[in-house]
This record gives structure tokens, C-alpha cells and sequence, in this order.
């Protein structure tokens, strides 16, 4: 049995030696293209948000009642997610916009979280155009607002946050893609060594023909040539 695994793991190293090029013209192919792509999708990736607050229309102005209604109102924030999400709003956000984005892209890119506690609302916007992410959100905000206050007129939304793009760093995103391709490269060029060894029955070693035709090879003629 050791004398099997030591002639696996020879055989292993006299693979890796015959493809060693191969393997390595395949992991830095790999480290390069992720590399690119981690960059391509940094510069092409933008995230814009903007916060609205729900609260009663004698609240705004109402400094003393505005935490006990605020409050009060969170309930209704899960409803208040369903007509941001409606078409009526998705609709009315893309003739905002001039029709330059279609009502079906903007519902594939935007997303609207709730805060259970609290009636805050945060509408996202992903992209690959910074203004035009910037430019939808607004859309899209501004849609909801007039939609749920001429559904609800005792209640009123409020801008708490104005539209601003999420920082992203540069450096995680590209490492993460770099070391992908890193791992990736190596995974795939192991398979591929495999593979290609696996299809050649090319007799090149003493242990090929011991393996191929089970006999003891008792001397080898050099080769000067």
C-alpha cells in the first residue's frame, strides 16, 4: 500500500511537471480576467438611496405630538412598501424620467426596505449610470409621495435623507475578484491537467509502462539525440 501511494504521488509530481506551464499560463489567465472584471464592475456599479419619514399632516409642524404619532404610524410602513412597489408608481416614476427608462427596468432595480420600529422607509436604486440611478431615485420618491399621500391625505412623507450614492471601496471589490480568479484558476487548471492526462496514453517513463503493460523494466537506452 505505501508502495502505491508513493507511486501516485510520483506520478502526480511528474504531471505537474510535464503541465507545470499549462497549469500556470491558466491560473494567471484566470487572475487576469477577474481582475478586469472587478474593475469593469466597480466603475459600472452604482448604488443610490434615499430615506423618507411617514408621519400625520399636523405633525410636520408639530414639534410636540411628532414622536407619539411617528410612532404610531409604523404599523402602516408595510403598506406604505406595497404602493411603492405598485406599477401606478413605477409607471408615473419612468414618465417622470421621459420614458428613458422603462417602467420593467426600473422595477428590476430598485428595492424598498422598512424599519419595523420606526416609519422610515429607504428607497435603493442600483445601476450601472451614476446620474441616471441619482435621477431615478428622485423619480421614484417623488412617484411614491404623491401616490400614498392621494391615497392616505391625513398622512405625509417627508424627505429625511436626500438622494445620495453609497460609497463603495475599490480595493475589496477587485481583491475579492482577483482572488477568485486566483482560486478559480487553480481548481480549473488542476481539472484540465486531469483531464488531458487522463485522454493521453502517451508512454513516457518507466512507471507509464509498468502501469500500461504491468512488467519491470530491468534498463532503459539513453537517449543523446
Amino acid at each position: 500500500m505505501d508502495n502505491d501511494m508513493a507511486f501516485q504521488v510520483n506520478e502526480l509530481k511528474n504531471i505537474i511537471k510535464r503541465r507545470k506551464w499549462a497549469m500556470v499560463g491558466i491560473i494567471v489567465f484566470s487572475t487576469i480576467i477577474m481582475t478586469a472584471v472587478g474593475l469593469y464592475k466597480f466603475n459600472n456599479d452604482y448604488t443610490t438611496l434615499t430615506n423618507l419619514i411617514v408621519m400625520k399632516a399636523t405633525d410636520i409642524n408639530d414639534s410636540n405630538s411628532q414622536s407619539n404619532e411617528i410612532l404610531a404610524d409604523a404599523d402602516l410602513m408595510q403598506t406604505y412598501s406595497s404602493i411603492a412597489y405598485s406599477y401606478k408608481v413605477i409607471d408615473k416614476a419612468s414618465n417622470k424620467l421621459n420614458g428613458i427608462i422603462p417602467p420593467g427596468e426600473i422595477e428590476k432595480s430598485f428595492t424598498v426596505n422598512v424599519d419595523d420600529k420606526t416609519p422610515i422607509l429607504t428607497i435603493t436604486v442600483k445601476g450601472n449610470n451614476q446620474q441616471k440611478v441619482l435621477s431615478e431615485v428622485t423619480a421614484i420618491s417623488d412617484s411614491f409621495t404623491e401616490e400614498a399621500e392621494s391615497l392616505y391625505p391625513s398622512m405625509k412623507i417627508k424627505i429625511l435623507t436626500q438622494p445620495r450614492e453609497i460609497e463603495k471601496s475599490r480595493l475589496g471589490t477587485v481583491w475579492a475578484s482577483t482572488i477568485i480568479g486566483l482560486f478559480g484558476g487553480i481548481v480549473v487548471s488542476i481539472f484540465i491537467t486531469i483531464l488531458i492526462e487522463y485522454l493521453d496514453t502517451t508512454i513516457r517513463t518507466e512507471e507509464d509502462i509498468e502501469k500500461y503493460f504491468g512488467v519491470i523494466v530491468i534498463g532503459t537506452i539513453p537517449n543523446h539525440a
